[in-house]
């Protein structure tokens, strides 16, 4: 049997997914499996207090999860029925459940988790029984003799922070309820132990990092942690009380995972440093920061709710959080900055500036501007060669030798710009536009709302409940308006930008564009949005039901391309 297992993975073993077409054929035969399952879920008679779902995953792995879920809406009853089925993008049935299935018969499931599409397993009352790496082309069969249990190794929060993709957690079911289950670490692809089952509450930090509990008598209760690499080399003893990640600066745009199923909100970690990780760390509820040597950063003075961090260029350059019950900022070595009132905001400009503003009943407006230092000033260093500068409730964008370029401006949107050194949003009174470095506006100073989107595009909304999607050169992409209630802005973390995104027009339809150019790819007759466009492939829904669809749109009935544009 796990040799069937190890052929049907090693043949679909696709080398490049993003150069891959995948034809019409190909579509046919995954949709006419879609179709079977669909049916039969349709027919499935479900009691009043059953809820059903109908999943389909979408391949931005070799291969792809669809099938379905019924959940009992009784909370004093736990059923849990479903069926599942593995497919790969040549519309093949590598592996599915049978029957009808449910938890507390302890039946057979597949799983497989969005945020790491690579790692498929069959799996019984959560106890992993088979392991298909779809990215290694190998899989794990061996799990049926013995009692060690294996699971995928998450982080605090799934969706704050990925799964370790590339390693599992094993241990053995202890049966004293009140009793820790002894914890290691194997790696996922040939299952070489890295951590010997002696440890407990192990946890993905990033995907070489893991937070490791001991559990010795000593720290039954109140476990200690340490930092642990993929080598199973410990970089700190057993001192602290978490060992996480930390939470970066938001950059002022709301981003969520928009899937075949929902939407799933999901914070986005920015700009982390490239020449080694930073921790963060807690004793008697202070949090600290170190590196991945172990060595302190900023020493552990904020206060138990998480701080923000902001890496500039592969370094820790803020940290602002609590101290002693105010708002603190101190710079990447731990050096005081400045305090700040509990009633105003604060945002950190690259590595040298924090800017506090607004208040609590009050618009955003900007109260001080601080140096890293901590001396007050009033330029906001673009470049080397570029600034801006805040006087009198103005904004003016100058060179560095003080020529005036462009401006002044009542509003400067310093908040999403990231690290955008050639187009600035500014605004006057309640209107806003994009100028260039030259000073050349590109979108007058006449809408209601201007974004960048991380696709290389700008959202531009002229309308209450509309927008359209701009180049960065100030050119309309599309005259289709969009509704702005329902507008799923996309997530790039775990993966590849997307070449394609679905869009909602004025009357309610969806319909798929290409990013770059605002082509539409799919035009707007679907009732739900499906996921993004990625390596070729994405879903949509129309009619009633989900179907596979490719680059071209290929793979919904003709009938949706005649409807309208």
């Amino acid at each position: 049997m796990r040799a069937k297992f190890l052929i049907a993975i090693l043949l679909f073993v696709l080398p490049s997914l993003s150069a891959q077409s995948v034809s019409k054929e190909q579509l046919k035969k995954l949709n006419d499996i879609l179709g079977l399952y669909e049916t039969e879920f349709d027919q499935y008679q479900l009691p009043e207090d059953m809820d059903k779902f109908f999943h389909i995953y979408p391949f931005d792995s070799k291969y792809a999860l669809i099938g379905y879920r019924t959940t009992n809406l009784n909370p004093g009853i736990e059923i849990f029925g479903h069926k599942y089925a593995l497919v790969d993008r040549e519309g093949n049935l590598v592996l599915k459940t049978e029957g009808e299935s449910y938890w507390q018969n302890s039946s057979y499931n597949l799983f497989r988790s969005f945020a790491a599409p690579e790692i498929v397993v069959m799996r019984r009352d959560s106890h992993i029984k088979t392991l298909y790496d779809t990215e290694c082309g190998v899989v794990h069969n061996n799990f049926e003799d013995n009692e060690i249990r294996y699971e995928a190794l998450f982080s605090y929060a799934a969706l704050s922070s990925p799964p370790n993709p590339k390693y599992l957690k094993f241990y053995i079911r202890d049966d004293d309820y009140y009793k820790p289950d002894c914890e290691g670490i194997v790696r996922r692809c040939d299952m070489k132990e890295i951590l010997p089952r002696k440890y407990f509450n192990i946890r993905a930090v990033y995907d070489n990092y893991f937070s490791v509990s001991d559990s010795t008598a000593l720290h039954y209760y109140y476990p200690l942690t340490a930092l642990v690499d993929s080598n199973g080399v410990f970089l700190t003893d057993f001192i602290y009380e978490s060992v996480w990640r930390p939470q970066i600066q938001k950059e002022g745009v709301s981003e969520v995972m928009w899937s075949a199923w929902g939407s799933l909100p999901i914070y986005e970690q920015k700009a982390e440093p490239s020449n080694g990780k930073v921790f963060e760390v807690e004793i008697e509820k202070k949090i600290g920061f170190i590196n991945d040597k172990g060595k302190e950063l900023i020493p552990l003075i904020f206060e138990i709710n998480s701080p923000d961090v902001l890496f500039w260029n592969g370094e820790l350059a803020f940290a602002y959080g609590q101290v002693n019950g105010k708002g603190y900022v101190c710079d990447g070595k731990g050096n005081k900055v400045c305090e700040v009132g509990n009633d105003k905001k604060v945002h950190l400009w690259q590595d040298c500036n924090v800017i506090v503003y607004g208040g609590k009943n009050s618009p955003a407006q900007i109260d001080t501007i601080y140096d890293r230092k901590g001396k007050v000033t009033d330029r906001l260093p673009v470049n080397k060669s570029l600034e801006w500068h805040f006087s009198g409730g103005k904004w003016t964008l100058k060179s560095d030798k003080g020529r005036k370029i462009a401006g002044p401006f009542d509003k400067y949107k310093f908040s999403g710009q990231v690290h955008e050194e050639n187009l600035f949003i500014v605004g006057n009174g309640d209107k806003w536009g994009m100028i260039d470095k030259t000073g050349k506006v590109l979108i007058p100073i006449e809408k209601l709302r201007v974004d960048f989107k991380k696709c290389g595009t700008v959202e531009v909304q002229e309308e209450k409940d509309f927008y359209q999607i701009y180049s960065k050169e100030g050119k309309l992409l599309s005259e289709e308006k969009f509704r702005c209630s329902d507008n799923p802005k996309i997530f790039f973390q775990y993966g590849p930008v997307p070449d394609g995104l679905w869009f909602c027009n004025a009357e309610g339809k969806w319909g798929l564009c290409r990013l770059k150019d605002m082509k539409v790819l799919v035009p707007f007759v679907c009732e739900k949005t499906g996921t993004e466009l990625k390596f070729g492939m994405a879903t949509a829904f129309y009619k009633g039901r989900w179907y596979y669809i490719n680059e071209l749109g290929e793979g919904l009935p003709d009938e949706a391309f005649l409807q309208n544009k």
